[in-house]
């Protein structure tokens, strides 16, 4: 009964006419509008005849040029370059829209009507109001000076294409307030806020025409085949797109990491600590490895260690002795004993050189020498070589880092390269996508970022879908994502608006506190239904569903109340919940509210905002103190619960 008598109101406020109105396209009853509008599309197309007149020579001429131009023409060009969402200044827009010869005027004629920027009119109110005192908004260029007809030209096309925003605007400004009456739009947002629209900031109208215009369109499934086909196509561009753009952005993130290892290893190369310091101690490896070669001497654990560090770094400075040496040590040992300082010398500025992308001590070296180099540094076992002699200990730790430092250049080497080809594909791909969407008005961009959220919420839009929603919402991807993603609830809610009657069997259990809170606001701003608000609360008390004060007034301190929604992360976990209003210090975020009953937040308070509470007297005395420990819950507590 109580649902039949909500019913029974909101029938009273639909009426079919207007709503049939209200979601029909177009609308506007005012002649005269239409005139200017009409008026200003034939403005449109003389201004961009006038571009197309443009003496060639001129425009190259201001294309190529090294200074600024005359003021007449500068400002032209910074305003052409303001409807084209460029910075205006003449310089940057040299730059951007004359990259060669008649790119400048393909730009422009490309932009289309219904493209020009929102705040593109504040912006060059300066430059329309001394346009219309010098006469030349709607002029066409004469054939005087060819500098003072390009300045001409652009200041038609500019002046043209803004008075045509304007017209259009007032169009639809006309066709939106015509419409409906307030009552009767208060009471077709009600329906739409039941039906999950309540989210809809902006263009609730908009998101109806949409569900109605392409629920009727599916019904010719056979003719979209071609179009999805082609979707499907450019839907599979722009995901591997997004990829690989993830994939770039990953990859530089690896460049940076990587770029900040090399420089330290190369500081600790330059500057080792004095323990460490093989510059110092090359002169004693000599001595050293002539033990080595002496058969009579002792030979101890570190001895074929000592023999790898010399091949390792002969692999490296002088690989053709490694090769013409073979299994030869005694050769190699040869060869270190009297050229160590040439070594140490060739691999320490190989490895020091900021300049060089690799380590390259020998211009012969392979990156396989370098393999079989690290392999050997990574076999040698450092505290035998530490017990034996202290040079031979410095040598290793030198090299090792001499290796480190390698690997970290050729990785860094490598990266680059890989990101660069991730760069070639992305730019490839981008080509594809351009050259799919050259017939479309809007930038590649903007269209994957709103078929994303779309496709994201379970919402996916055909081409024709995307255009029209990007039309509708002028280019403004916050509302065309609105629109996009709102689609299922308004095919929910149109039928119940040509019928409403079908409101008999609507599901009360799907009304969230925020659609029922969003209904009770739309119906409390206008005063021809403040009676059917006041029924609506009668019906709230007898369902025992009352708030303790009226809707939008201050909760006092004692209330029981309900979080109703938070801006705060972390208190997200108390919306729903019941709990005491404990304090409130008039501040901008002054209520204090302790929850009793928790469960896991037992007796934890809380801050929150003025509109993210509200008191219940339905839910009054659930959020009393809990007393651990006490058996009695009360049977009386029972028998409440059940007679509420």
């Amino acid at each position: 009964s109580r649902l039949g008598r909500v019913a029974k109101q909101l029938f009273a406020q639909l009426r079919a006419r207007e709503v049939a109105e209200f979601l029909a396209e177009g609308g506007c009853p005012d002649k005269a509008l239409h005139a200017e509008l009409e008026a200003s599309e034939r403005a449109v197309e003389v201004a961009r005849e006038g571009l197309r007149a443009l003496d060639a020579d001129a425009l190259e001429e201001l294309r190529v040029a090294d200074s600024p131009p005359s003021a007449p023409v500068r400002e032209a060009v910074e305003a052409a370059a303001t409807l084209l969402q460029v910075r205006p200044d003449f310089a940057h827009a040299q730059a951007r829209l004359m990259p060669r010869p008649g790119a400048f005027v393909e730009r422009l004629l490309a932009l289309e009507v219904g493209q020009v920027p929102a705040a593109a009119r504040p912006r060059l109110r300066r430059f329309l109001g001394s346009a219309a005192e010098e006469g030349q908004c709607e002029a066409t260029p004469p054939a005087a000076e060819a500098s003072t007809a390009v300045a001409v030209a652009l200041r038609g096309w500019v002046c043209a294409l803004l008075r045509h925003e304007a017209a259009a605007l007032e169009v639809e400004m006309a066709a939106e307030s015509s419409s409906l009456s307030p009552a009767m739009q208060a009471a077709v947002e009600c329906i739409c806020d039941l039906h999950g629209l309540h989210e809809v900031e902006e263009d609730l109208r908009g998101a109806l025409l949409m569900a109605d215009r392409f629920s009727r369109d599916a019904a010719a499934a056979g003719a979209a085949e071609e179009e999805e086909g082609e979707d499907e196509e450019v839907s599979e561009l722009q995901d591997k797109a997004s990829m690989v753009r993830r994939l770039v952005g990953l990859m530089e993130e690896g460049l940076k990491a990587a770029a900040k290892e090399v420089p330290k290893l190369q500081e600790g190369l330059a500057e080792p600590s004095p323990h460490a310091d093989f510059g110092r101690r090359h002169e004693e490896v000599p001595d050293q490895l002539h033990a080595l070669r002496d058969p009579e001497a002792p030979k101890g654990p570190h001895t074929v260690h000592a023999h790898a560090l010399v091949r390792a770094t002969l692999l490296i400075s002088k690989p053709a002795v490694v090769q013409s040496a073979g299994a030869d040590k005694g050769a190699l040992l040869g060869e270190v004993i009297k050229s160590i300082g040439e070594l140490y010398a060739k691999i320490q500025d190989a490895a020091i050189d900021k300049q060089a992308e690799g380590v390259t001590p020998a211009p012969d070296v392979t990156e396989a020498e370098w393999e079989q180099c690290k392999a050997l540094v990574g076999g040698i076992n450092g505290k035998a070589l530490a017990q034996a002699s202290r040079s031979f200990s410095t040598w290793h730790e030198w090299l090792s880092k001499v290796a480190e430092l390698h690997s970290a250049k050729a990785g860094l080497l490598s990266k680059r390269n890989a990101a660069k080809q991730a760069k070639e594909q992305l730019l490839a791909i981008n080509k594809q996508l351009d050259a799919a969407g050259l017939d479309s008005p809007f930038s590649l961009a903007l269209m994957h970022s709103v078929a994303q959220a779309a496709k994201d919420a379970g919402q996916p839009l055909r081409r024709s879908q995307l255009c029209w929603v990007l039309e509708r919402a002028k280019g403004d991807e916050r509302v065309a994502i609105s629109l996009a993603t709102s689609q299922a609830s308004a095919r929910r809610a149109l039928p119940v608006l040509r019928d409403p009657s079908l409101l008999s069997n609507f599901d009360v259990s799907a009304v969230t506190p925020a659609m029922a809170r969003r209904v009770k606001e739309t119906l409390s701003s206008v005063e021809a239904l403040q009676t059917h608000l006041a029924e609506l609360s009668a019906l709230d008390e007898e369902a025992g569903e009352a708030v303790g004060r009226r809707v939008g007034e201050r909760p006092q301190v004692g209330d029981t109340v309900l979080v109703l929604s938070s801006r705060d992360d972390e208190a997200s976990r108390f919306v729903g919940m019941a709990g005491r209003l404990e304090e409130d210090d008039g501040s901008s975020q002054p209520f204090l509210v302790l929850f009793p009953s928790g469960g896991d937040y037992e007796n934890q308070t809380w801050w929150f905002y003025e509109g993210e509470i509200e008191a219940s007297e339905l839910l009054a005395g659930i959020a009393e103190p809990i007393e651990h420990g006490s058996e009695a819950t009360g049977e009386e507590g029972g028998e409440e619960g059940e007679e509420g």
